[in-house]
């Protein structure tokens, strides 16, 4: 059966509860098909209980709910890894489960949450067995979630999939390597240089300082930092960070480029490369003799086109973006007006890039570098673009108190059908994610609203503002 409300008969023990779980349907199903576990369920030496529910007064904090049992699991079907059983490969940790009681004609659902690791106590290769059910709210499941990179970067993850995300690389690492956080590829493309483990400082200090660039505008986030290797001399030499084996095609589509730089104007080149081994595919930046120009080749199509200057001691971001089979290749800054330049000849529909480079002679500050590629009216178009510099400067700043809570829950991955939420009446200063859980994020626009945030019954994320609270 799907939907909210239980519906037919309910199998009793010693009351009038009903125990369901949903094996078929992932955590995050709003619509999740249940299986009636009920008679399952021994009350001899425990109770079915759950503990910790909601919060002591109307303002006090809301805390998880815990649900705990004990089942029969006698024929193997509640037996962890057993997948011949009844079940299949659903009795795993993160299926769902609900507790209703029922009174009269009337059902209430009391808890829905995720089940944690199942526990057999005492083993018995035999006869009767047990297993212990222990279940937590999404409360729980919110405060485990994957710690937010900072402002701009959830914005930059949440929006990534609709843009055809390849990779994502804050920079923000105290030490290398510098992760790829895409949700492509969590860890697959690490960005590191061989300079960087074996530098030795000179009178100018070190080439780089993990950490050691201001935030973006409203982010939160200190990225990298690369400074020159000699003072005094021609040779500006950088750190240069690289990326091999991160195989991601195009074709008849586009590839974007995209990164947030501080530019501090010295006589050095600057280079930017997304490339393939063979260097038969690449599109960049660089700057020579004061000029800056954008560079891309497919093939023997080729072309190189002078852009206004990035400006200096500012973070600017910067998209290039190259569309086949047209060739047309475009350059995106800040909110600028888009430059244009097209491939010689006829270039190829396709190609497939294997690595990325930047920095060499940079000397600035890098951040949220990031690659994309898809169909060419969904693939990180320019109002994504102008949509992540605009995040830039505000920091989700002046947004009420439930614009942030359903923020954060976009964030964190909720489901629009598993969040009730009141308006606020509070307004919120710029967003300071970085580090922090998404149910730290949503406890402090509860905590400015004076508002409540808990899960009901069906396991929905719940937000009254203080007019519902305090009901003025």
């Amino acid at each position: 059966m799907s939907g909210l409300t239980p519906t037919g008969s309910n199998q009793t023990f010693a009351g009038v509860g009903r125990l369901e779980f949903s094996p078929t349907t992932t955590a995050d199903d709003p619509f999740p098909v249940w299986v009636d576990i009920t008679s399952r369920v021994r009350t001899e030496s425990e109770p079915l209980s759950l503990e910790t529910m909601g919060s002591q007064s109307e303002l006090d904090t809301g805390e998880s709910c815990v649900l705990s049992a004990t089942l029969d699991d006698s024929d193997g079907a509640l037996t962890y890894g057993l997948t011949s059983g009844p079940f299949g490969t659903g009795w795993v940790p993160s299926r769902r489960f609900r507790y209703s009681e029922t009174w009269g004609n009337r059902t209430f659902v009391l808890y829905s949450g995720y089940m944690e690791f199942p526990d057999i106590d005492d083993f018995k290769p035999i006869g009767y067995q047990e297993v212990k059910l222990v279940c937590n709210d999404g409360l729980t499941r919110l405060a485990r979630g994957r710690p937010f990179v900072s402002t701009l970067g959830a914005h930059v993850l949440f929006n990534g999939p609709a843009n055809g995300m390849q990779a994502f690389w804050p920079l923000g690492e105290a030490s290398t390597p510098f992760l790829d956080v895409s949700t492509n590829a969590v860890g697959a493309f690490p960005l590191e240089s061989s300079t960087l483990p074996n530098l030795v400082p000179t009178t100018a200090g070190p080439l780089f300082s993990f950490q050691g660039a201001p935030a973006i505008f409203a982010d939160d986030l200190n990225c990298l930092q690369l400074s020159p290797a000699l003072a005094g001399t021609s040779d500006f030499q950088t750190a240069f960070l690289q990326t091999q084996n991160s195989n991601f095609s195009v074709s008849n589509g586009t590839m974007t480029f995209t990164f947030w730089m501080w530019f501090n104007d010295i006589t050095t080149s600057s280079i930017f490369m997304v490339n393939n081994t063979s260097a038969t595919t690449a599109i960049g930046m660089s700057r020579s003799v004061g000029q800056w120009q954008v560079t891309g080749i497919v093939g023997a199509s080729t072309v190189a086109f002078n852009i206004n200057p990035p400006p200096t001691q500012k973070w600017t971001l910067c998209s290039i973006r190259l569309t086949l089979p047209s060739g047309l290749v475009e350059y995106w800054q800040d909110d600028d007006p888009p430059q244009t330049g097209t491939l010689s000849g006829s270039p190829a529909s396709s190609t497939t890039i294997t690595s990325l480079g930047l920095g060499s002679d940079f000397v600035g500050y890098l951040g949220h570098v990031q690659l994309y590629s898809g169909p060419t009216a969904t693939a990180f178009p320019r109002a994504a673009h102008l949509a992540q510099f605009q995040m830039a400067q505000t920091g989700l700043e002046y947004q009420s108190t439930g614009q942030r809570v359903n923020t954060i829950l976009d964030y964190a991955g909720v489901p629009a059908l598993m969040r009730v939420v009141d308006p606020g009446v509070a307004f919120m200063q710029v967003a300071t994610l970085a580090g922090q859980d998404p149910l730290t994020a949503l406890r402090n626009a509860v905590d400015t609203e004076v508002g409540r945030g808990f899960v009901d019954g069906y396991g929905r994320y719940v937000f009254q503002d203080r007019t519902h609270v305090l009901n003025v």
